[in-house]
């Protein structure tokens, strides 16, 4: 009897309540519109982000690929190379200098609705900072009045002065700031009146900013593959972000290896030049020592005698073949240069020799010139000389052959 009392009462307080919160409908229906309208407005303010990612293998001659998952040690050394790259990528410096070349520390945004957006490399003009240090912060108003002029309003520092035309492609100086406003491909007459928001951050904050919004992840554990990750309002921005990272990361490897390469040929040639003064220093002792005992070189004793024998041979020579022609000219013949040497003359008899009769005897000869007979002998005696004068009588070939004159057989 008491349960189903209970379960009476419980109804009855359903009921209740479900009539009670029915009668301030109204109120749930105005909660449920502010509450949505205020979900679309911060919606509606809210930047878009944009996610890039990229995929890079990192490359070590100390990485063995071939073993990898065989020898523990192995991969333990190439777990704390990847791990020291990806403390490299998230290095401040290198990314300092990413934005340097990107130009990503000067900003342009433009309010469309209620949302504003990055412009990035798709803005209308481009500003430059050429006297600006890299931790300053500036932040102007730009509107473009025409295709050669741009209006700068609302500088930083400088509330209530009027804004101020300046032509494009010039050098301008407001505020104490020179900068120079080009127009870019995207400069056309939809862009003729609409202002543009340009803000110059220090460079550090913006390296900070990326580095947060920076993500390194490696594929496996034992792999040297990371995938790079990057958010940022401009997609176009964090492509170029992560493009640069990786060239400036390359460049800074090549860097160090031939900051190596410097400092070891540099050690090589000075233990060359130390090693060169030695052995100098040695070279000269020797020598010293040579010298104060009288000690010969062999190979220049040597050497020096060759060339003097063959300075002997060619005088010799020299002064044989002047004795000749002093004869001829004795005997009044003509200077004619000597056509055939001993040993050619001494061969060509032995030929001679070689082609008489199997039979023996003599064989006849044409006679004999003045001064051909006599070379073939070699000998040039006063015996000679006497039989060489009118010899018209034929040749023996044996006696020419034996190096003998015909007629004195000497």
């Amino acid at each position: 009897m008491m349960n189903e009392q209970d379960k009476h009462s419980q109804d009855v307080n359903l009921k209740d309540l479900f009539f009670y919160l029915l009668a301030r409908w109204k109120w749930f229906l105005l909660s449920m519109l502010f509450f949505g309208g205020l979900a679309w407005l911060h919606y509606s303010r809210t930047p878009f982000t944009y996610f890039r990612k990229a995929t890079v293998i990192i490359k070590d001659p100390s990485n063995k690929t071939y073993t990898a998952g065989l020898d523990r040690y192995d991969n333990y050394i190439n777990k704390v190379n990847v791990a020291n790259e990806i403390l490299q990528f998230r290095s401040k410096k290198l990314m300092q200098e990413v934005v340097k070349r990107v130009h990503a520390d000067v900003n342009y945004k433009y309010k469309d609705g209620l949302r504003t957006n990055e412009l990035y490399s798709h803005a209308p003009v481009s500003v430059s900072f050429p006297d600006a240090t890299p931790e300053m912060a500036i932040s102007f108003t730009l509107t473009v009045v025409d295709r050669k002029h741009v209006r700068i309003s609302d500088m930083q520092g400088q509330e209530g002065v009027a804004p101020k035309v300046v032509p494009m492609n010039k050098s301008v100086r407001i505020g104490g700031v020179r900068m120079v406003v080009a127009p870019t491909s995207f400069c056309t007459e939809n862009w003729m009146g609409k202002e543009i928001q340009v803000l110059k951050l220090p460079i550090s904050a913006v390296a900070s900013y990326y580095l947060a919004n920076l993500g390194i992840r490696q594929e496996e554990d034992e792999s040297s593959i990371l995938t790079l990750s990057l958010k940022d309002a401009s997609p176009a921005r964090a492509e170029d972000v992560l493009n640069m990272l990786i060239t400036v990361y390359n460049e800074d490897a090549i860097r160090d290896k031939n900051q190596v390469a410097v400092n070891t040929a540099e050690f090589i040639n000075e233990r060359l030049i130390i090693i060169s003064r030695e052995l100098g220093g040695v070279e000269s002792e020797l020598e010293t020592y040579k010298r104060d005992n009288r000690i010969l070189d062999s190979n220049k004793t040597a050497s020096t005698y060759l060339s003097e024998s063959r300075s002997s041979n060619s005088e010799a020579l020299e002064l044989e073949t002047q004795q000749y022609r002093y004869r001829q000219r004795q005997r009044g013949e003509p200077d004619k240069p000597v056509q055939r040497t001993q040993a050619t003359q001494g061969q060509a008899h032995r030929g001679q020799q070689r082609q008489q009769p199997r039979g023996g005897g003599t064989q006849q000869l044409p006679p004999c010139t003045q001064a051909e007979h006599h070379q073939g002998c070699g000998q040039y005696d006063s015996k000679h000389q006497r039989a060489q004068e009118g010899c018209t009588q034929p040749r023996d070939a044996g006696s020419v052959a034996r190096g003998q004159h015909p007629h004195t057989g000497a």
